[in-house]
Formats: C-alpha cells, structure tokens, sequence
C-alpha cells in the first residue's frame, strides 16, 4: 500500500508513525509550510477549555500521547520541560475540580483558587516534531517539501491523508465539514530573573519554555484579520491584561518573539474531524488547541482504520454532519493556498 500525507504537524507525523508500525513501508509525507504544530506551546493536559470540563476520551488520549512522547524523549532528544500544569480557576469552578480531584485523583488543590493538574506536561513541542520526523526517517518514511493545490496531482497513491490544517480546507472542499478558522498568536517573553514557575493556564496561558527565564504567552486569537504574519502589538495588547491575572509578573517581561498561524476550528464541537471521503481520501484536521492531546490517539485509530480497511474503527465523535463544507472566513481565500509562513521565534 502506498500512502501519501499532506503536513507535517501533530495530525501528519503521528498517523505516519502508526502506519509504519503497523507494516506500511511506502510512505510519503509532503510538507506544505509551518502550521499550527509549530505555535504550540506543548501543554499537554485533559482540562483544556476555559470551562475546565475533562475532555472526551481524555485518559486513553493523554496516556497515548504521553507514551509517544517519551519515546521520542529516551530515543532522540529532551522533549519533556516539565511536569504539573497549574491552573487558576474561577470561583464557580471550584466545585467542578473538587470532582475531578476526586474522580480521577490528578488535581491537587494548592489554593482557594489554583490547582496542580499533576497529569500534566509541557513539551518541547519543536524539539518532539523533529524527533518524531526522524524516527518516522529512520522507518522509511520519506519526506518532500512540495506544496500540493490538488489532489489529483496525488493520483498514483493508494491512499491520501490530508492532515494540512488550514489548508485542508482548500484541499477538500467538497468534505462534510463544518469548521471555522482563526488566527491564532503566541508571543514569546524573557523574565529578567530565572524563575521556578510551572506552566499555569486558565483564560489563557504562560507557558514555560527550555530556557527559565524565557516563557510563552497564549494565545490570542482573531476572527476578523487580513494577514497571517505574526503581529506582535495586537498579540501583547490582547495577552497582557488577562494574563496578568494568571500571573502578575508578565506585565513587567519583555516581547522577544512571536508566532502566528491559522487554526482550524470545529464548529459545535471541539473534537477534532477525523473522516473518510470517497474511495481512498482521509481528512484529520480542526485539532484546535488539543492538537498535543489527541494527536497520537487519533493517529493510531487512523492508521487501523486504514491498514484494516475499515471506516468504523474511527471514534464516533469524529463523525461529521451530511453537510456542504462551511468555512467562516473573513479574508481573501486565495490565501490559504499561499497559505502562511510565520516568523519562528529566535533560539531559546
């Protein structure tokens, strides 16, 4: 079987990882440009969302996720920064986190209005992309950075995956889809002093990063916007006040760096899509901000899916809608097949 995946991000290397496990050799992972992998700040826990609630198949997810990270960690590099997530809560969520402390024994109150998340971790998110393409490189997977517009330039594969991200969408237009895109940005900021600080979430996050003194602030995100280059103002004007709430001290760091990208979004829903179209088409995308979490889950379910022959072995809550592909978009479309090109920040 020969199989082609457009992107390179959490969604792509991932499913490309399985496959190859499960005895696929002919693998060709076309890179089309920095997405949404790229930006992430790599917290990796099952309370996302600012309402707190535990995510659908979080366990089965965190504990996939994490045993293919800390592969990646003992083969190639140092990917896991830290572990325990912090999160500040509202006062009407105290109850709600009460039960997840006693449901699943991973929160730890620490104040009136912070918890320890002890199943979490910040990654290296970078440094794990990399490792997983050159694991998936020492497999046989070939990599090829090429643009695709269509998917009929792919017709002697037996099988397509587009795991694209934004651009998906442009890829498969006639999908029972119904997403949203948004832009989202990260700004990267140095603290003056080192400092023991884990990451904390809560609307928002600050993020630890490999460097102590550096962190990542997130993210701010745009519905209404004309480019998809990094705007570091716009981004630092919205992230700053309410993440000074999280943690007073970042109203005094300095911006060193930001990164923008489009995210594709799921509209009802924020499980990610996860479906086939026609005969021998795939769409994994709108991963949004739980592309770290679910990203190895899926991929492995994918990849049975497709080594198996068989559709059903996809979560139901992948499943989308017998509907037109809807995209709410306020911009040019032809953009997104030039697609983006975000700065990267500066070496940490």
């Amino acid at each position: 079987m020969r199989i082609a995946i457009i992107g390179a991000g959490f969604a792509g290397l991932s499913v490309a990882g399985f496959l190859l496990e499960l005895g696929v050799s002919e693998i060709v992972i076309f890179e089309v440009g920095e997405g949404a992998s790229s930006v992430a700040a790599g917290l990796l826990h099952p309370y996302v969302g600012e309402e707190g609630k535990r995510s659908v198949h979080a366990s089965e997810a965190l504990e996939q996720a994490k045993g293919l990270i800390a592969l990646i960690e003992r083969e190639q590099q140092k990917t896991i920064l830290t572990a325990g997530i912090e999160r500040v809560l509202r006062p009407d969520q105290r109850a709600l986190f009460l039960e997840h402390q006693q449901r699943y024994g991973d929160v730890e109150f620490l104040e009136q209005d912070r918890v320890l998340i002890r199943s979490g971790w910040t990654v290296d998110c970078p440094a794990y992309l990399q490792g997983l393409k050159q694991k998936i490189q020492r497999g046989g997977g070939v990599f090829i950075q090429r643009r695709i517009h269509s998917l009929e330039e792919l017709h002697d594969f037996d099988q397509i995956i587009v795991a694209a991200g934004a651009g998906s969408v442009s890829l498969v237009k006639s999908a029972s889809l119904s997403v949203s895109l948004l832009k989202g940005q990260v700004i990267a900021c140095e603290s003056k002093n080192k400092l023991p600080f884990r990451s904390r979430v809560g609307k928002g996050y600050v993020a630890r990063s490999g460097n102590s003194s550096v962190f990542y602030l997130g993210s701010a995100y745009e519905r209404q916007w004309k480019s998809v280059e990094p705007d570091s103002d716009v981004a630092a004007a919205d992230l700053f006040p309410k993440l000074g709430q999280l943690l007073p001290e970042v109203c005094e760091w300095t911006v060193i760096g930001c990164r923008a990208a489009l995210r594709v979004i799921r509209r009802g829903h924020y499980f990610p899509i996860l479906a086939k179209e026609g005969e021998r088409t795939w769409i994994f995308t709108a991963l949004g901000s739980r592309g770290l979490l679910y990203h190895a889950f899926l991929g492995r379910k994918l990849a049975e899916a497709i080594v198996q022959g068989d559709a059903s072995l996809i979560p139901v809550n992948s499943c989308v809608d017998n509907c037109s592909l809807i995209v709410e978009i306020s911009y040019n479309f032809s953009l997104l097949h030039a697609l983006y090109s975000p700065s990267l920040f500066p070496s940490l």
